[in-house]
């Protein structure tokens, strides 16, 4: 579970039950995650409105997983959230899933 203390945060294998948490910690608008599981997920760069965060910024780019799928069912979002004192990068997928570069 993620912690109050913890500035910069790495976590793969996300859970409902990280991101409701995560969601609450740092005030964040739910719908940031509303398709953590897939393609369909809009890759983005925008400020993010929170009363926790100083000017915080939210990054969604997308990682490839090690299959030989239909790119549909191989990309994988990838969320970034930071202000000047905080760093969380996070995907649903396990990191040992997506493709070295």
């Amino acid at each position: 579970m993620l912690t109050n203390s913890q500035n910069i945060i790495l976590k793969d294998q996300l859970t409902q039950n990280d991101i409701d948490h995560l969601i609450k910690k740092w005030d964040l608008d739910p719908t940031i995650f509303t398709y953590p599981n897939s393609s369909i997920e809009v890759a983005r760069f925008i400020p993010i409105d929170s009363n926790k965060l100083k000017n915080g910024h939210l990054l969604v780019s997308f990682d490839l997983l090690s299959n030989d799928l239909p790119i549909e069912q191989e990309l994988i979002p990838i969320f970034t959230i930071f202000d000047q004192n905080h760093l969380f990068i996070g995907t649903t997928r396990s990191l040992s899933e997506l493709k070295p570069q």
